[in-house]
């Protein structure tokens, strides 16, 4: 469910610009000791392969399956983009997983909002929203797993809604993961944007925000950049 400006916010929102700090889970550790021998230079945007303009919000909205859907569509080494279109802003989904080399352009002023449906992100048991020992039931906003190329770019907003109560729910994302470290559990809520092991992988320019988990999770990858 998308919550409209305006709404009661329980917790400060966190804003996270690609030029200021972004918070790695990261596996890519081991290498940290290894220089950067890439000649990283400023990324450009690819050619659009489609556009999907936002639709006006309404209780419910769901836009996983018409994002998901061109995202398959879209050939490698093009970009889908994501754009407002008459006062209308915002797309509200459940996970995506971003197809080998294809990039996803949120443009100016149009958000990609996490849903607060913990039901989306559930991986089949249930927990997704919950607190258990294992912390692992729910899937990611945004998956990519392998693949060469590609990226998340654009001059627009991730928005997790970590702060937003979930459907269902009393708390937020937050509070429950507040509330398993008070119960030594473990929470199951989701990451943003997970990156495994992948080739050659680009954030740019986005804007990534509360974020229910960490925002962007690596694993293997070879060839991360991030440039605001």
């Amino acid at each position: 469910m998308l919550t409209r400006p305006g709404a009661a916010r329980p917790h400060r929102p966190s804003r996270m610009p690609l030029a200021a700090s972004i918070t790695l889970a990261c596996a890519l550790a081991p290498f940290a000791h290894a220089q950067d021998t890439r000649d990283v230079r400023e990324p450009v945007i690819p050619t659009a392969c489609a556009v999907l303009h936002a639709s006006p919000a309404e209780a419910g909205q769901d836009d996983t399956k018409r994002i998901q859907s061109a995202i398959k569509a879209c050939p490698p080494g093009r970009a889908l983009h994501l754009a407002p279109k008459d006062g209308a802003a915002g797309f509200v989904t459940g996970p995506l997983t971003l197809a080998d080399g294809v990039t996803l352009v949120i443009d100016r002023d149009a958000t990609l909002y996490a849903s607060t449906n913990p039901a989306l992100f559930d991986r089949g048991a249930g927990t997704c929203g919950t607190n258990d020992q294992s912390g692992k039931g729910c899937s990611p906003l945004i998956t990519v797993k392998g693949g060469d190329g590609g990226g998340i770019m654009g001059e627009g907003v991730i928005d997790g809604q970590g702060g937003h109560l979930i459907d269902g729910k009393t708390e937020s994302w937050w509070q429950i993961a507040r509330r398993a470290q008070k119960e030594n559990s473990r929470q199951n809520v989701p990451r943003l944007i997970v990156v495994d092991r992948a080739r050659d992988f680009t954030l740019y320019r986005i804007t990534l925000r509360n974020s229910p988990n960490f925002h962007v999770s690596t694993n293997g990858v070879d060839g991360f950049t991030a440039l605001g």
